[in-house]
């Protein structure tokens, strides 16, 4: 297959790629030393595989074809040191100008064949982030690819999924029971059915503002209303003593054991046959939630 027979595989767009910044190290208070110090500088090559010890080829076939007819090169991945990829050419060197971590940018035109060479090194680095969402993921992460158009698909998804969770608290805000059930499932401060409904609607308000906990509630409202009904019916029957729980064991109070693990006591619930024991503790539960929210105005009258 020659040059001829393939598309052209070069991309018509820039990116950067910038080194992390450790902001949440204490040892790094400043700029400067929270990734390398003036002067200095890190780089990225093609990563070894460590059960064959050859270099991880970052082309695909009709890459490769194009661009050896294009720049008169062997790209080919074998145990010889002695070939392109072990050139400077083949890798990524971020050197740090100034004091600012952005100094040390490397800027990459993908309609550039070497520039798009080294983009393939670093999607397959394991040292460089692909995208801003995953830089911290992994400690051995030292760089992020920053690609605008990636970038603005992560940034509308984000935007849906925060919508969703506003939403959910605002139509739920007058909800106890869905709130608290919320705060359960998301863990994070305790949360008793005592505290008022305004204190749980503010605590999901409060994590809801942390782009990093978004992700998490969003995952919990769509998870909703069946898993997460099951699971807290299941929690509910334990804290109102319809169930007893010994371990990931569920017991009925009788002592007849109905499931070892959290998945088969919602599989037993589910079975028509049991149907008649989930309305009975629903109703239970409809009741003892009931008396608790009317004692607590009760109390407040006082």
């Amino acid at each position: 297959m020659t040059k001829e027979e393939v598309k052209s595989p070069l991309l018509n767009k820039r990116i950067t790629i910038s080194l992390i910044r450790r902001l949440q190290s204490s040892l790094y208070s400043d700029e400067d030393l929270s990734t390398l110090a003036t002067g200095g500088a890190k780089s990225f090559t093609c990563p070894i595989d460590r059960q064959t010890g050859t270099l991880i080829d970052p082309l695909t076939r009709n890459e490769r074809t194009w661009l050896e007819e294009e720049l008169g090169v062997d790209l080919s991945v074998h145990k010889t040191k002695e070939n392109f990829w072990s050139t400077k050419k083949a890798k990524g060197i971020l050197r740090k100008t100034g004091k600012k971590t952005s100094s040390a940018d490397l800027e990459l035109n993908l309609l550039n064949p070497y520039h798009f060479i080294l983009y393939k090194v670093a999607l397959i680095n394991s040292r460089v982030a692909n995208t801003w969402s995953d830089r911290f993921e992994g400690k051995e992460k030292e760089f992020v690819i920053i690609d605008g158009d990636v970038e603005l698909k992560e940034e509308l998804g984000y935007n849906k999924k925060e919508s969703k969770v506003q939403r959910y608290l605002l139509d739920n805000e007058s909800s106890k029971k869905k709130l608290f059930d919320l705060l359960r499932m998301y863990g994070g401060r305790a949360v008793n059915f005592s505290n008022s409904t305004e204190f749980m609607h503010n605590e999901l308000k409060k994590a809801a503002r942390r782009k990093s906990q978004v992700e998490k509630l969003h995952n919990l409202i769509i998870l909703g209303e069946k898993e997460i009904a099951d699971k807290i019916f299941l929690a509910d029957c334990v804290s109102i003593g319809l169930l007893n729980k010994y371990g990931y064991e569920y017991t009925l109070v009788g002592g007849d054991k109905i499931a070892n693990n959290e998945i088969e006591a919602i599989t037993w619930f589910s079975d028509r046959r049991n149907s008649s024991t989930r309305i009975r503790f629903e109703q239970a539960i409809d009741d003892f939630f009931e008396d608790k929210k009317v004692s607590k105005s009760k109390s407040k009258t006082k």
